[in-house]
């Protein structure tokens, strides 16, 4: 069954928030010595690039900033080339690359949805 560009935004959210989280008060070289961390990061980012690579290029094209064509790259570069990713690559895409879909994937959702029924 396929997911509706909607599921996909709310995974794309979901996948965000949670990255984010993760790193809240660490700092990079706690990648080097977090396999946990490392692995949820790097599986955050593929979810993120997966549910990016199935929204309708008309919706994409309507949100410029955020760089869609890297995102979707690093998700297959992860996939794979995953032992040729350093650690200074992972955290600045989670850190500086990803925060802005906590702004754009909220407003994608809202233009998608219909509007209620005036009573």
């Amino acid at each position: 069954m396929t997911r509706s560009p909607l599921h996909r935004l709310d995974d794309i959210i979901r996948s965000v928030e949670n990255a984010l989280h993760a790193i809240e008060g660490r700092s990079r070289d706690s990648l080097e010595d977090d396999w946990i961390l490392s692995h949820a990061l790097q599986m955050a980012i593929v979810i993120t690039a997966e549910a990016a690579k199935t929204l309708p290029r008309d919706l994409v094209a309507c949100y410029p900033g955020v760089e869609w064509t890297a995102l979707i790259k690093m998700g297959d570069r992860l996939k794979h080339n995953y032992h040729r990713l350093s650690t200074r690559v992972l955290w600045d895409t989670v850190a500086r690359d990803l925060p802005i879909l906590l702004i754009t994937a909220p407003e994608m959702r809202e233009s998608m949805e219909e509007p209620e029924p005036a009573e």
